[in-house]
């Protein structure tokens, strides 16, 4: 079976107006944005839709997620498929480990695996 995709993050410079705008344009549910996190989840996008978050950063657009089995294995795999590791795997206390690479386009895409 392949990996699902199972979480987004859309990247903004102004994460509190991107909340008003994405609460009004789609009536999703999001959270109050998190400072230590700098991030606001966004609890539901409608029935059959995935959750996801809005990202305080410095960066632009869409970042998906994919939960793959284990996280240090999967961006050896992507490097060998022609990808670039742009920040190595990461523990999220109590939850699991974060990673993320650069696919040959220069997509950014997370990697997820459950603890």
């Amino acid at each position: 079976m392949s990996d699902p995709v199972i979480h987004f993050e859309i990247n903004v410079y102004k994460p509190r107006a991107a909340i008003r705008f994405y609460r009004r344009m789609f009536g999703w549910r999001i959270a109050a944005f998190d400072k230590r996190m700098s991030h606001a989840s966004i609890s539901s996008t409608g029935r059959g839709g995935i959750g996801g978050g809005i990202a305080g950063t410095n960066s632009r657009g869409v970042t998906m997620y994919v939960r793959v089995k284990n996280v240090p294995a999967a961006l050896k795999k992507a490097k060998a498929c022609g990808g670039r590791v742009t920040r190595k795997p990461m523990p999220i206390p109590g939850m699991g480990t974060i990673g993320w690479f650069r696919d040959p386009a220069g997509n950014e895409i997370g990697l997820w695996a459950r603890r």
